[in-house]
């Protein structure tokens, strides 16, 4: 059997075929609404993991802004802590 006549054989008109074609306008509506779905859902996802991000973002800058002031206080202490030892030589045993 040649090329041409296995292409002619396929695409001969059977009762399978015909009866999907008979509700076309239906499985049309159908495909519609199921790309539908499926974008919505894709949209939610993409949300869903920039919301993710965002808190993620949002975790790491409070963490931080909380370690950059205990560094800034510990070094005013320091600082403080050293101006009264030059004024009081007896605070530095303390």
């Amino acid at each position: 059997m040649g090329r041409n006549e296995i292409r002619l054989r396929r695409n001969t008109m059977s009762s399978g075929r015909i009866a999907r074609h008979r509700n076309y306008s239906e499985l049309m509506r159908q495909h519609d609404r199921e790309s539908k779905l499926k974008r919505i859902f894709r949209v939610f996802i993409y949300f869903l993991i920039v919301l993710f991000f965002l808190i993620i973002l949002l975790m790491v800058i409070r963490w931080e802004g909380k370690r950059n002031e205990k560094v800034s206080e510990i070094a005013i202490e320091q600082n403080n802590l050293s101006n009264t030892t030059k004024h009081n030589p007896i605070v530095k045993y303390l």
